[in-house]
This record gives structure tokens, sequence and C-alpha cells, in this order.
């Protein structure tokens, strides 16, 4: 599907835009039974010298390494402010290599399509890059968006120190208007940019702004925000990172109203993209194709993998009267019982313990054991879910999507974003 292009020089939007109805978020994105469909192992949060990465470096290097280490997709994230810049934004260059960090070319003079054209090349029938940039705020956070034909940068609008609506008003604007309508949305690192709320915090307040308004629920924002990052930076675990609340970052965003699934973030800005070493996302997916990655994304049909545990398989299903066996990010309507099974496997994880997490982020059973089984009756309208936390020894290895259910109304399944291109 083309859209019109909208050129990367209009100016960011602020504002509501009338006429536009919002993204609904009582909603199943696809509810697939997921037959026969892949586990497929990649990396997503990757920077390039486009960015603030290595010297040198270019999306097409983040890619390269990805096809070699036998990925199955990849998904770039250079930061969106040096897109028109045209030089890499890193202390390196504060040396005798400031020459090499000039990106004077046409490529360098338009990084956001060239990298497009990059992830076109890079990608085989074994192997799907994917473009992406990162939103990048040091009071309200971070967000990556991927599949998105434009971008918008916080640093030139209100989003950088003064407020978010800029990019929620962009994610819900359509694509021909220079808008995000056609991109899906995580929330990276929770809780790591606080440029006012720890020096707040010594008089006993903090910023209300921190963590993106204290992950405020946004519901014309549901439907697109698909993730919050789980690992990165090397061995990080955010989800009791940065000020986390209790139960973690995750569990609060759940609670906040949400629907997202665990991403695990390579972050990474060396040149050990891909690496085993990196934490990995696995997406339960029909094929390699972009149409069906971003299918994946935006059913919450993923889960995370720790670093070095890129390894480890996991199955989170449930299945019930009336209610068809299907896997985790699945949303349930049912005042049935609804039984729900867990299986740990493939390699990484000797010696699994397996735990069930719901509302707060309270631990409801946790067994040493490769698999397990438990069963939920929905009694409410209000919607309730659970998802699974896997640890091997001290580490937690592997979190699943959650599986949201409720005693009624039916679903309605969400309108779909085409991918472009």
């Amino acid at each position: 599907l083309q859209v019109l292009a909208v050129p990367m020089s209009a100016p960011p939007l602020a504002g509501g835009v009338p006429g536009l109805s919002a993204a609904p978020n009582a909603c199943a994105a696809d509810n697939a039974v997921a037959n026969g469909y892949s586990h497929l192992k990649g990396s997503l949060h990757e920077h390039s010298g486009y960015s603030d990465g290595t010297v040198g470096t270019t999306p097409a290097s983040f890619y390269a390494a990805g096809a070699l280490n036998a990925l199955d997709f990849m998904g770039g994230s250079d930061h969106s402010d040096n897109a028109l810049v045209p030089v890499t934004a890193s202390t390196d260059c504060v040396s005798a290599d400031f020459l090499d960090c000039l990106q004077l070319s046409p490529e360098g003079l338009m990084k956001w399509q060239t990298t497009q054209t990059m992830a076109d090349v890079a990608s085989t029938p074994n192997f799907t890059a994917f473009r992406g940039y990162e939103w990048t705020s040091d009071r309200f956070g971070h967000i990556n968006v991927f599949f998105s034909q434009n971008n918008i940068n916080a640093k030139t609008g209100t989003g950088y120190l003064a407020s978010m609506e800029d990019f929620w008003t962009w994610l819900s604007l359509p694509a021909a208007l220079g808008g995000g309508d056609d991109g899906i949305a995580v929330f990276n690192h929770p809780g790591r940019e606080d440029m006012f709320h720890s020096a707040l915090s010594m008089f006993g307040a903090g910023d209300p702004s921190y963590a993106f308004n204290d992950l405020q629920y946004r519901p014309e924002a549901d439907a697109q925000m698909v993730g919050i990052e789980m690992y990165g930076k090397s061995g990080d675990y955010y989800d009791g990172d940065n000020g986390a609340p209790v139960g973690g970052w995750f569990a609060h965003a759940l609670d906040k109203g949400w629907h997202l699934a665990p991403v695990g973030a390579e972050d990474e800005h060396g040149r050990e993209w891909a690496k085993p070493t990196r934490a990995k996302t696995v997406l339960i997916a029909k094929n390699r194709s972009r149409s069906a990655l971003k299918a994946a994304m935006q059913a919450q049909r993923f889960y995370a993998l720790a670093h070095g545990y890129n390894g480890v398989r996991l199955n989170f299903n449930v299945s019930g009267v009336g209610v068809p066996a299907t896997t985790m990010g699945s949303r349930v309507a049912s005042s049935n019982v609804l039984n729900f099974t867990v299986s740990v496997g493939g390699t990484g994880a000797s010696n699994p313990k397996i735990e069930v997490v719901g509302p707060g982020g309270v631990v409801l059973s946790s067994d040493l054991a490769a698999s397990k089984s438990f069963s939920v009756t929905p009694t409410s309208t209000q919607e309730s879910w659970r998802f699974i936390r896997v640890s091997d020894g001290n580490n937690v290895v592997a979190v699943s999507a959650p599986i949201w259910f409720r005693s009624g109304p039916s679903y309605a399944v969400c309108a779909a974003a085409a991918v472009t291109p």
C-alpha cells in the first residue's frame, strides 16, 4: 500500500485535529489462534552513526549484523533528532575523527529516506529489516516508533520539556497529513530520563511528568502503543530499575490500562548488534513479512528474552468453553472457566521457575518446572490480566505478553494499520 508522502520538513504538530476519530482501545488486535505460527527471534532498538552510535556506521551496518547472526528480523531506531543533521552526534567526534563524523553525501543528508532503502536492500527471504526511529525527551522519556512513513522530533516542539501532546497528536494523525497513524510504538527504558524528577524528589515531590506522565493512559493511542522495554543496555533489567513502582514498570503500565507486551531491546550504540549477549524479542508471527511482523506486534504476540538467553522459547496459551485456543496477547471475553497453559523450552534455562503475575505485579503462583497450568473464571466486566515471568536461578530470563480477560462484552476487532511500504 502506498500512501502520499509528506516532507520531513513539515513543522511539528500541536493541538487537536478536528474530525479525526480516536483509535479504539476496547478491542482485540486479531486474536489469531496462531496455529502453525513461528517464534521468530529478532532485535529492536538499534543505533548507528546516523544518530549517536559508532562513528562510521550506518543502519546498513546493524542490518548486516542481524542477517549475519541469523536473526529473523531487526527494527532500527536511530534518533529522529539527528535525521536532518548530517553528522554523528557522538562525543567521539570531538577528536581527530571529526571529519569522519560528517555525512555530507546525498544519503547522509536524507537519513530517514536512506534508512528505508537500506532496510529494503538488507531484507531477504530469511531476514526482514524494517525502519523505525526514537523520539527522545529527557523529561518524559523515550519512545520507539516502527513502520511509520513519517517521524517527529521531540526537541523541535513542546515534547522535549513542556508536554507530550505533540507526540500523541502526531501518532493518531493520518500519514498522508504527516502523522504517524501507520506506526506502532514502544515505551523505552521507563524511568531512565529524569531531568527534573531526581532534584524534585529531594523535596519530597518528584516530577509528575516523570516516566511518560507516570505512564498516563491515553485511550486514543492504545491500539498503537504495543510494548514496553524490559531489557536493554547490555545487562539492564528495566522492570525493577530507575525508581520502578512496586510490582515493576510493566505491571504498572498494565494497571493503568495499557495493552502492552514486553520488549527485549538491544539499545546498541556500539558494534555488538544482534549478538547472543544482547537481549532479544520473539514475535509469534505467521511469517517474516513486514505485514506479518507488524500484525504480531499489534496483537501483542511477543515476549522478551534476557541477555545470553536467546535460546529460550516461551508458550503461554488460553482456551475454554466457547473460547478457541489462542496465545499470549489475546483478549478473551467469557464467563466460563479459562484454562491457561505455560511451557518453557529451547535452550538456556536449565532450571526454570515459572511465575504467574497479576494486577499490581503480584506473583499469584510460582513453580520450579518447565510447564504448568492454571484456571481463572472471569466474574467481572472489568478487564484483568495475567502474564508469565520465567527465572533461571536469580536471573529473570523471559517475560511473556499478558492475556487479558473479562466476563463480557465481547471484544471488537481492532482495525489494523497498513504497512507502508
